[in-house]
């Protein structure tokens, strides 16, 4: 993974997420993440690197970890234009916000993320 293209990574990121692989999406954009240190695709890459864990643990009814991260991407999406490497940043971070507003509910019981709730890029 380390040899491959940028774009290359970016279109596999993408894929892990329509197809829901959390975890793979997350070893990618990190690797995309390192290689732009301080710059705006850094924050564009760790941010959906922490929305992907926090729906990874969202859906396993880790609400603690889904809540933490969920807070952080949301804090770096925010920083983002809303439309940017091919993807409507705006429209994805304001589905990610609505999908993972219960975690910050404390009043209402939270139940694991079903995969026909998860926003798409």
């Amino acid at each position: 993974m380390q040899n491959q293209p940028d774009d290359e990574l970016w279109r596999r990121a993408v894929r892990c997420f329509e197809i829901r692989d959390w975890w793979m999406a997350h070893e990618i954009l990190e690797v995309l993440w390192k290689r732009h240190p301080g710059t705006e695709a850094a924050r564009f890459y760790q941010g959906l690197l922490q929305a992907a864990v926090s729906l990874h643990h969202f859906g396993n009814g880790n609400f603690s970890g889904a809540r933490q991260l969920a807070r952080s991407a949301l804090e770096l999406l925010a920083q983002l234009p809303d439309d940017g490497m091919g993807l409507r940043v705006g429209a994805f971070r304001d589905a990610f916000e609505a999908v993972t507003k219960p975690l910050f509910d404390y009043e209402t019981p939270v139940k694991p993320l079903s995969p026909d709730e998860i926003p798409a890029l």
